[in-house]
């Protein structure tokens, strides 16, 4: 397809109409290619692709080179700085009447409210039939995905404020546990009968309160803590899922607010993606948590933002259906944002590198979807592929820096579906996913970032499945399987090609049964 590509964009270069219209249709031919190209030989084909685009530049030179620069980055694995790439990408998709670019890529972020006047202003996105609603007024409750600005002024009143249902220990963590506070409309005010605040506006807090719309006329306090820069309100119900983190990271990301103060409100304390929001939106200033509001006046001079709950948003789509968006910039963009926020963590020694992604239970808490045998697959693995460099990880035992610097050096990842897998966000282009479901399991987000990525993925429902939805692999059927990814993938095959290994039949053999 990359000839095709390349031979449109030179019939292009030979006429004088139409020129950046088809040069964009090139281009997006091009995209539709990209998933599929790029882990082989996407790179090569980007290379000239670009080098065509320079040709053409004297043809309409902003809008080209923008869009070589664009090219020139993805190649370099950097942030976007011009914005040719999302262009086209968004007239292909509303030519097809698509609802992708709207939901999964840049056209979501026009539902975040600019916010220049001195009302409560508020955006709800249905990702439905339903038309988003703004600026106040009844919301339809199917709606969930809504950010508010609330102009200076504003006082949060933080007395008697308590937690939905704290964690007490982490051996319960599950459906009853809600460490969000419970706002209540006595707890902000802003002294002014006339400003209203919509139902929804504070959704993201709890499902309980605040289901109406309301004044904000109470009395001013005098203040205990005073910020002065713009804020972002932001909550954390799943707080001990990394997926579900990683959402709520990127909801607040999607806001394009930097130099904020941030500020938790729930008692779940201090966690490893927090630090990833901190260094996005606001590395020179402190997370402040709920623990230091209590009991407290807290006084906003500046805006103050409220962000969607972590249970909606860009990721949380066709969780449960063949999604049909694929390669997604806004993904892609943000993936490049948080592996740029850690450049220091990248160590390549040069070896094809397999990272296992280890689950099991923790910290006296049962989790399902455990692989029986999987210290024996991994050995397999090792033994198979010596001079790869193979590690079974437990993210939850490594700090962020040291999760970012495990993902940006891995090739190819195989992991029990479970939250560890979100770590394909932060994979370099090129690599592979494997992903072990049990049996009946339909649970797609991971391979939704893959898509978005534009990264190889693979599934594997084989074995024998067990209480909890935990599985057991046989050490002969792991193999065949693995013959018959490698053979499919021109990344594994190369990189078995290129170094001694044993057959992996053989290893199979002499290990031990556990599925018996």
């Amino acid at each position: 397809r990359s000839e095709d590509v390349l031979a449109d964009v030179k019939r292009v270069a030979s006429r004088s109409e139409d020129v950046l219209a088809d040069v964009k249709r090139a281009a997006s031919r091009f995209e539709e290619s990209h998933a599929e190209n790029l882990p082989h030989h996407g790179r090569q084909n980007l290379s000239h692709l670009s080098e065509v685009l320079v040709k053409l530049a004297a043809l309409n030179p902003a809008w080209l080179e923008g869009l070589r620069k664009d090219i020139t980055a993805m190649l370099q694995r950097k942030p976007l700085a011009h914005s040719g790439w999302t262009n086209f990408v968004n007239i292909r998709w509303r030519q097809a009447g698509e609802s992708c670019w709207d939901q999964t890529d840049y056209g979501i972020t026009q539902f975040v409210p600019t916010g220049e006047d001195n009302i409560v202003s508020c955006t709800t996105t249905c990702f439905g039939n339903e038309e988003p609603y703004s600026k106040g007024g009844q919301l339809p409750g199917t709606c969930h995905w809504t950010f508010c600005r609330f102009p200076p002024g504003f006082q949060i009143q933080a007395y008697g404020m308590v937690a939905a249902a704290s964690l007490k220990k982490v051996k319960v963590d599950g459906g009853g546990h809600d460490p969000r506070m419970v706002l209540r409309s006595e707890h902000i005010t802003c002294n002014n009968s006339k400003t209203k605040v919509p139902y929804g506006a504070f959704r993201a807090f709890t499902e309980t309160t605040l289901h109406s719309q309301w004044t904000c006329e109470r009395p001013l306090r005098t203040c205990d803590v005073t910020i002065a820069t713009e804020s972002i309100i932001l909550t954390r119900k799943n707080d001990h899922n990394p997926f579900f983190m990683i959402s709520n990271v990127m909801n607040a990301w999607l806001m394009r607010r930097r130099h904020v103060q941030l500020v938790m409100m729930d008692d779940a304390g201090v966690k490893q993606t927090d630090e990833l929001l901190r260094r996005l939106l606001s590395p020179e200033l402190p997370i402040l948590y709920a623990d230091q509001m209590l009991e407290k006046t807290w006084c906003f001079e500046a805006p103050m933002w409220t962000t969607p709950t972590e249970e909606t948003g860009v990721l949380m789509r066709h969780l449960n259906d063949a999604q049909p968006c694929q390669f997604s910039p806004l993904v892609f963009d943000f993936a490049t944002a948080a592996r740029d926020a850690y450049p220091a963590e990248e160590i390549k020694d040069g070896n094809f590198t397999l990272t296992w992604v280890g689950r099991r239970h923790y910290d006296q808490r049962t989790l399902g979807r455990v692989l029986i045998n999987e210290g024996d697959l991994v050995q397999i693995m090792q033994e198979a592929e010596p001079s790869w460099t193979t590690q079974r990880i437990f993210y939850e035992q490594l700090t962020f820096p040291e999760q970012i610097a495990a993902d940006k050096t891995t090739d190819l990842m195989i992991g029990m579906h479970g939250a560890g897998m979100v770590h394909v966000l932060f994979l370099p282009q090129g690599a592979d996913i494997i992903e072990i479901f049990p049996r009946p399991k339909k649970r797609w987000g991971y391979r939704n970032i893959a898509q978005y990525l534009g990264l190889s993925y693979t599934d594997m429902r084989g074995g024998k499945d067990g209480k909890d939805d935990s599985k057991c692999i046989p050490p002969k059927e792991w193999a065949t399987s693995w013959k018959k990814w490698s053979s499919q993938s021109g990344h594994l095959k190369r990189a078995q090609a290129s170094r001694n290994k044993t057959d992996i039949s053989e290893v199979a053999s002499r290990t031990r049964n556990r599925c018996l």
